[in-house]
């Protein structure tokens, strides 16, 4: 622990694999337990706390704000390599999400794929000083589509979108993606080093002028649309 992809902490570790036979654990390494949302609920807030996605974990979201992040200081780190990560698939609702309300929660490591078609967003964030890092967005794929990968609201100040993989076919016969991150008005953003593939009508969307922020060193390659 506190080497590698894994944070040193000051609070306590919380294994979650799906994979495991053992049932609903305790949230030890050699007893993990099966949902993130078991793992949020047993964490505390702002102590410090990690939650370690075990390789090939696996979840399926089916409504809005299926997997929701509530209390704030919690670090959740996916482990794997290629599709191997943690993966949540979105399916069932258009409206199926991922929400982050807690303030200074950090995400990395992990794989989002749209499963259905129109999708409305696949991740919502209205907490402050989130971190959104080294994570996959699987927003398109031949038949299905989401409008939006990462939707912030104005609440989100300080949020920090980087090193991530927004990814999709450049021809698909569902929705094309409006944006893979439309931010809204929180102030002192970072969108860095992000990489945008596949068929978008933008990759980054600004919903109003927002002063303070930065925009660095993305790349884009737009196979159909604008960047």
């Amino acid at each position: 622990m506190g080497g590698s992809n894994i944070p040193g902490l000051t609070g306590n570790y919380w294994f979650v694999d799906s994979a495991s036979t053992l049932g609903a654990g305790d949230g030890s390494s050699a007893f993990p337990m099966l949902t993130l949302a078991a793992a949020v609920s047993a964490a505390t807030a702002n102590n410090g706390d990690v939650i370690v996605l075990q390789p090939g974990h696996a979840q399926t979201i089916i409504g809005a704000a299926g997997a929701t992040i509530t209390k704030a200081g919690l670090t959740i780190v996916g482990l794997g390599n290629g599709t191997n990560a943690p993966t949540f698939t979105f399916t069932t609702s258009t409206a199926a999400s991922f929400d982050i309300t807690a303030a200074n929660t950090t995400i990395s490591g992990c794989i989002f794929t749209c499963g259905i078609d129109a999708q409305s967003a696949m991740i919502n964030v209205t907490g402050a000083d989130v971190s959104i890092l080294n994570n996959t967005f699987n927003q398109n794929s031949a038949t299905v589509g989401a409008v939006v990968a990462i939707l912030t609201a104005a609440t989100a100040t300080r949020i920090n979108i980087s090193s991530n993989r927004f990814v999709g076919p450049a021809v698909n016969s569902g929705t094309t993606t409006t944006a893979s991150i439309k931010h809204e008005s929180g102030v002192d953003y970072q969108i860095s080093n992000n990489y945008f593939t596949g068929k978008m009508t933008q990759a980054i969307v600004n919903v109003a002028t927002i002063l303070r922020g930065i925009i660095d060193n993305n790349r884009f390659v737009i196979a159909t649309g604008t960047a």
